[in-house]
């Protein structure tokens, strides 16, 4: 409980109404994820991400009836969010009504948390998203690489748009001397899981998209925002890039430039594809990337007058490519 925790330790506080709208906040929210952890737009267009469905907490309802019927009479009730008892019931799926840690899997069956097992993953990210996994996984790698599906799939409006922009992923790992390595439709991770985290999944979930579109992403972010490094699309020009030093960055004038930092901490083989998946890893997890700007640069995309990264130019370019974002 937060009155467990010393005032002076506390830097956001927020409380639900049953059906959860907001009863009481203070302090800036350093998370997008709110009533019930499920990821919010309500500052944009009023509705939480369910997974399945959209929910209008200011209603009480899901925004689209459900594809599943639900036993009970409850249950025919299709836009009723947790059989109409909040109190008791949460559905973090948008499919059924669960209580405590329980799931609800595509097909509306509850699964018990303790059913959360390394096949229990395999299962669901292979029906759910299409990336299969070769090789053996453990459970605690299996829970990271969940996660960023559902966060993905949160940040782009669904899964159907996942699939339009990744197709299918099939998944290994061996030794490398770095997190991950990402290409069309396959993505390496690095045996040593120590290696990589959520955000390192993300970023190669950018270069997954990126080379399905083969390259073409990543050279529309530098021709859109300007960079100041060379870029090299091997297989395709065979030749260096220069785009100039023009937009690099968030702000009008770009990223800060009087002591040469760059947008993101410049590894030795930077280049336009590490900014494109690096950008997307962003948008997927804004409040984490503040937090690596500011560690890294002691700035942030707030300085420059933009309330989080998905308004900063890049952010701006990662959305327009969202299929269907636009249009809803």
């Amino acid at each position: 409980m937060v009155s467990s925790i010393p005032q002076e330790l506390v830097v956001s506080d927020a409380k639900y109404k049953a059906w959860g709208n907001v009863r009481y906040a203070s302090g800036a929210n350093s998370t997008a994820y709110t009533y019930t952890g499920q990821y919010s737009h309500t500052a944009d267009f009023g509705l939480m991400f369910y997974n399945a469905r959209w929910y209008d907490p200011s209603l009480g309802r899901f925004a689209s009836a459900d594809s599943i019927v639900p036993a009970g009479v409850q249950g025919y009730d299709r836009y009723a969010y947790g059989l109409n008892n909040p109190v008791k019931y949460t559905d973090p799926s948008g499919h059924c009504a669960v209580d405590g840690d329980d799931w609800c899997s595509n097909n509306g069956n509850k699964i018990k948390s303790s059913h959360n097992s390394s096949s229990w993953y395999l299962v669901e990210l292979e029906q759910n998203y299409n990336w299969t996994f070769e090789g053996s996984w453990t459970n605690a790698e299996l829970k990271i690489i969940y996660q960023v599906a559902i966060d993905v799939s949160s940040a782009v409006g669904g899964v159907a748009a996942m699939l339009e922009m990744f197709g299918a992923i099939a998944f290994d790992k061996k030794a490398m001397g770095y997190g991950g390595l990402g290409e069309a439709h396959h993505i390496t991770l690095n045996e040593d899981s120590s290696q990589w985290d959520t955000w390192s999944v993300a970023h190669e979930l950018g270069h997954a998209w990126d080379g399905a579109n083969e390259w073409h992403l990543s050279e529309g972010l530098q021709n859109s925002v300007g960079s100041e490094y060379p870029i090299l699309y091997s297989g395709r020009s065979g030749s260096s890039i220069n785009y100039g030093t023009s937009g690099n960055g968030p702000g009008a004038t770009g990223w800060p430039t009087s002591n040469g930092k760059w947008p993101w901490d410049k590894a030795k083989n930077w280049n336009g594809k590490e900014d494109f998946a690096q950008s997307f890893a962003a948008y997927i997890y804004p409040t984490e990337a503040a937090n690596k700007l500011l560690n890294n640069y002691r700035e942030t995309y707030q300085m420059y007058g933009y309330s989080s990264y998905g308004y900063t130019p890049r952010g701006q370019y990662i959305r327009s490519l969202i299929p269907g974002y636009w249009s809803r």
